[in-house]
């Protein structure tokens, strides 16, 4: 069984280890933009994962449930940005 909360956390906690990923690349790479940019993003991603309905974070958590889809992953959310640029206020 899912347990939702604890997903949930795990999601909050993938979003802000990408969020401070992407501020440390805005130190190596300070003419890019596009770093702080998704840094933001993850950022409010991270602060908003309380908002997720309970069944969308369990059908996250079922879909991830094999090591293996983290490329599927990082892929999805590169289409979730790239959907909806407009959406998070940087």
């Amino acid at each position: 069984m899912i347990d939702v909360a604890k997903e949930r956390q795990l999601l909050r906690e993938r979003f802000q280890q990408e969020a401070e990923w992407r501020q440390e690349k805005t130190t190596e790479y300070p003419k890019d933009e596009r770093n702080l940019v998704a840094a933001k993003r993850y950022d409010r991603l991270a602060a908003t994962v309380v908002d997720v309905p309970d069944e969308l974070i369990h059908a996250y958590a079922e879909w991830f449930e094999n090591e293996g889809e983290v490329e599927l992953e990082h892929e999805l959310l590169k289409r979730v940005f790239s959907l909806a640029p407009g959406c998070w206020h940087t």
